[in-house]
């Protein structure tokens, strides 16, 4: 059979006939149609060479579930610790103040307790630039919260104490503004703790 289509697109078998038997076509051959078509067939795959392995690198670090790049891991910030509350010792009770000489405007704190005035830098009122080489302090002051007072007492023979340009040689009480004479040095004495006010009368916040 030699099948073929006419310009009408209607098939017809050219070993019978010329022309297009269909009825009122009569119109001659336009092409061949291919009968002995094969079923299409894939293309065959093209093998893919297997990749080369790759040596394994060196190992991150893994924080978190997360894995991080080679930065140094930051340390942990230490949390700030509170400031200590002073002890009640170091709660400032008065003040002296320099008037002549190299201490002049100067203050010097006063606390709870003894408070020694002398050369060395280990008293609490260090008068080292006076050239003086002695360890002995000159004077003690003493605040006691019992009586709500501070007292005077010489301790050196080195220098001279005077209390409001008077010699005293036991120990006495300071009053407000009154006046120390150590060697050239003098100095003012202003309490803060005393009849109207004291540590004590107040809790402290804990």
């Amino acid at each position: 059979m030699d099948k073929v289509k006419c310009e009408n697109g209607h098939f017809f078998d050219r070993d019978k006939f010329t022309h297009c038997p269909i009825k009122d076509c009569g119109a001659p051959m336009a092409f061949r149609v291919q009968t002995d078509l094969s079923p299409w067939q894939p293309p065959a795959p093209v093998p893919v060479p297997d990749p080369e392995p790759v040596p394994p690198g060196p190992a991150r670090p893994v924080r978190n579930d997360w894995i991080f790049d080679d930065d140094p891991v930051p340390e942990p910030v230490p949390e700030p610790v509170p400031e200590p509350v002073p002890e009640i010792s170091s709660l400032p009770v008065g003040w002296l103040i320099g008037l002549t000489g190299m201490y002049h405007g100067q203050t010097f704190l006063l606390s709870e307790g003894q408070t020694r005035i002398g050369p060395s830098a280990e008293h609490e009122i260090s008068l080292s630039e006076d050239g003086s080489f002695s360890a002995d302090p000159f004077a003690i002051l003493t605040y006691t919260p019992d009586t709500r007072k501070t007292y005077i007492q010489t301790c050196s023979n080195e220098r001279a104490v005077w209390l409001n340009d008077e010699p005293f040689l036991s120990q006495t009480e300071l009053r407000a503004y009154d006046k120390l004479q150590i060697g050239p040095e003098l100095f003012l004495f202003l309490p803060l703790c005393g009849a109207r006010f004291a540590w004590e009368d107040y809790q402290r916040q804990k």
